[in-house]
């Protein structure tokens, strides 16, 4: 894959990650990816630098619009929707397969999840895989929350972090219940997040899970509340250094996940 170019905004550090991560198992360019949920094309844009053939489909009209000036070839609908209608014919052309359906963050949200799983395995061709880059939320730990609330306030004192009104840190450090229930809340009764095992039993019935990895993923919650600029992308990388060493030194354990499977296809 091409190099990443230097960070310009906070969130080039994440995608800088994620994009190092898809280097390791992707099949090589120029294979065919579809990536769901793929929002305002960031990711999406470094694959086609690499050479990749891709299509994004993504519900949001103002995420897609961005992906499209970005050059991304879009779909502006959801992935069940989309999926029934190009994946539920009995029978479709090679053309119409992907090597590999790519799901960044977005797969926690599907709803039903067995049904976009299942949708993911007839997309791909035999051999194809999905590569899945997500949080297990409920697992977080008290001590990772109490991180994330502490680091949050630290900054915000300072000028360096202003979080955006409905997000997590906001939540955890406006709401009077304290962190471990206004995080918990967040999950669970604001955006209806799916839990790790239930994303991984709808795999499991389509794909054979060929690596599943956990990593730093709190450090993302930060990134729309720093300043786009080099001090903001500073503070993105000291967030994530100190992340992967409190989760190094046992402090914490990650909820960042990183799954690949091979498809059991049976059209």
């Amino acid at each position: 894959m091409n190099s990443s170019p230097d960070p310009q905004l906070p969130i080039d550090v994440a995608v800088d990650e994620t994009h190092t991560f898809l280097g390791e198992v992707l099949p090589p360019p120029p294979a065919r990816v579809i990536e769901v949920g793929g929002g305002r094309g960031e990711v999406a844009e470094r694959l086609l630098g690499d050479g990749y053939a891709l299509k994004l489909i993504d519900p949001s009209p103002t995420s897609v619009a961005a992906a499209r000036r970005r050059g991304i070839d879009c779909v502006e609908q959801s992935w069940i929707d989309y999926g029934a209608t190009e994946f539920g014919r009995t029978e479709f052309g090679a053309s119409e397969h992907y090597d590999a359906a790519l799901f960044v963050r977005s797969f926690h949200h599907i709803t039903p999840v067995s049904e976009a799983a299942g949708i993911a395995a007839k997309c791909l061709v035999p051999g194809g895989c999905i590569v899945i880059e997500d949080f297990a939320f409920q697992t977080a730990e008290p001590a990772l929350i109490e991180w994330c609330a502490t680091t949050a306030e630290r900054l915000r004192e300072t000028g360096e972090f202003a979080p955006e009104a409905g997000t997590l840190l906001d939540h955890l450090l406006n709401d009077s219940r304290g962190p471990a229930e206004a995080w918990q809340h967040w999950g669970d009764d604001v955006h209806g997040i799916h839990s790790e095992d239930e994303m991984l039993t709808a795999l499991q019935q389509h794909f054979t899970m060929d690596l599943r990895r956990s990593v730093p993923y709190a450090y993302r919650y930060f990134l729309t509340g720093l300043p786009n600029d080099a001090s903001g992308v500073a503070t993105a990388r000291e967030l994530l250094d100190a992340e992967r060493r409190a989760i190094a030194d046992g402090a914490f354990a990650a909820i960042g996940r990183r799954w690949v499977g091979s498809a059991r296809i049976t059209r």
